[in-house]
């Protein structure tokens, strides 16, 4: 029996109780008028190390009720006798192509990661490709990376993800089009060097017939039986999970405000207006969703996987017992990686609260900043890095850091301050345990925080050197 690694909540603990040490000693800052305003330090007390954590639960349980939503629509897929068999079936078809496929797989999460942004969607279909991946011959922690490691690629070339530069864009009052050319070349890099460096890692891949019974059973594979005799149609199930990854995409990527493109929502309405006897919305009341496509957040996701697994197990004929006990036990599959995801909030939730009366990120900021005079590549830089410690959410770190960098910067600095600011962003949430997808994906698989960390630094030592590379010819050009 494998034993069970705690070093994924030992960090998010000790990552805490770091903050609560930090915040006898650094004080807070203000922003007001284009005036930098030091404060007096906020202590957290040994009341803080209760309310904090449970103040966290309280705010960020959505993250949580997602994970377990998608826990539980795989445990439906699973009741039903199909998915492994159609796991196997895919598995078939890339036998003997297996690289060239998990090249594929990362380059299309690093992709529509950039693109759209949304990682809750894209994280929809990631224990689908872990299954597929890990049973062509791919390691626990190499599926992880071609996955949940490919969407944090994204995050770092994000060109028009709405999460990431489409926000920064909309925040600095620039078309989301500026400085896209050098985000996109950015990201052909680190993507193609990233799954170079996946697929050489020492083994990373080992032909599934060389596997002994022994690590067959070390390595269970998420939601799969160990073989299935179902004759039953794969088509439902696979028209079923194109429909809701794509739907879950469609309706979380903010169409309007990046692309002016309004089709989505206008369907939206003219779905939810039709009617019965005239008057009757019956789409609207059935659904009982208010939010129209391009504005759904992880309750509405959480509800789509819901519906979407009741619907799945009417197809394929199970008894709601059998859909009930499939979801709840898929979701109990997840349960740890739910926890632990709302757990990596503490340190956000400790600094949001305290956000009112200054923080210690604007006074870091504005010390590193005012180190040099006028627009400097390492001060963005090492400001970035502090700040996605106590920000793992980027609206708030970019909001955070623009705050003091547009008191000294100009607006001709702006895009390439953009692409410093993501990068080092997406750097540290492929390496930080307050990082909610990096936490989720780790936990989702059972990988050791400590394993993923020896794993990746060198990987992002690598991509730094490229950013700060980049960084200069775009400061001299």
């Amino acid at each position: 029996m494998k034993k069970k690694d705690y070093s994924l909540i030992t960090s998010i603990v000790i990552c805490f109780l770091l903050l609560v040490v930090l915040s006898w000693v650094i004080p807070t800052a203000t922003v007001s008028n284009s005036t930098v305003t030091n404060g007096s330090t906020s202590p957290v007390g040994l009341f803080g190390l209760l309310y904090y954590p449970a103040l966290t639960v309280g705010t960020f349980v959505q993250f949580g009720l997602m994970i377990l939503a998608i826990g539980g629509f795989y445990g439906v897929l699973s009741k039903t006798g199909v998915y492994t068999k159609l796991v196997d079936s895919f598995v078939a078809r890339v036998k003997g192509k297996e690289k060239l496929f998990a090249i594929l797989v990362v380059a299309c999460y690093a992709i529509v990661s950039s693109v759209l942004g949304v990682p809750y969607a894209i994280l929809v279909s990631v224990p689908l490709f872990i299954a597929v991946l890990e049973k062509s011959g791919f390691n626990k922690i190499s599926a992880i990376a071609l996955t949940v490691g490919g969407i944090l690629v994204g995050q770092i070339g994000s060109t028009f993800g709405y999460n990431v530069a489409g926000f920064a864009s909309s925040a600095l009052g620039i078309a989301v089009t500026k400085g896209v050319i050098s985000r996109a070349i950015l990201l052909v890099l680190i993507t193609a060097l990233y799954a170079a460096f996946v697929l050489t890692r020492k083994g990373a891949f080992v032909k599934p017939a060389k596997k002994t019974k022994a690590a067959a059973k070390e390595e269970d594979v998420l939601f799969l039986d160990n073989e299935t005799t179902s004759k039953k149609s794969m088509l439902p199930m696979i028209i079923f999970m194109v429909l809701t990854n794509i739907l879950a995409l469609v309706s979380m990527f903010n169409w309007n405000n990046v692309f002016k493109i309004d089709i989505f929502e206008k369907f939206y309405e003219d779905l939810m207006a039709i009617t019965v006897g005239g008057s009757y919305p019956i789409i609207k009341n059935i659904l009982g969703i208010s939010n129209p496509f391009g504005y759904w957040d992880s309750y509405e996701l959480v509800a789509l996987l819901s519906i979407m697994s009741l619907v799945v197990g009417w197809i394929y004929s199970l008894k709601f017992k059998d859909i009930f006990e499939g979801f709840i036990g898929g979701a109990r599959k997840f349960l740890r990686p739910a926890i632990l995801v709302i757990m990596c909030n503490m340190i956000f939730t400790l600094v949001l609260v305290g956000a009112n009366s200054g923080t210690m990120v604007t006074f870091i900021t504005n010390k590193i900043t005012n180190l040099v005079n006028g627009f400097n590549i390492f001060t963005v830089i090492g400001s970035t890095a502090i700040g996605s410690f106590f920000y793992n959410y980027y609206y708030y770190l970019f909001n955070s850091l623009t705050t003091v960098f547009n008191i000294t910067y100009g607006t001709d600095v702006y895009a390439i301050m953009m692409l410093l600011v993501q990068s080092i962003y997406g750097i540290m949430m492929m390496l930080l345990p307050t990082s909610l997808f990096l936490v989720a994906g780790l936990s989702m698989n059972g990988v050791s925080y400590k394993e993923w960390v020896k794993y990746i630094w060198k990987y992002l030592l690598v991509v730094l050197a490229i950013i700060i590379l980049v960084g200069i010819i775009l400061v001299l050009v």
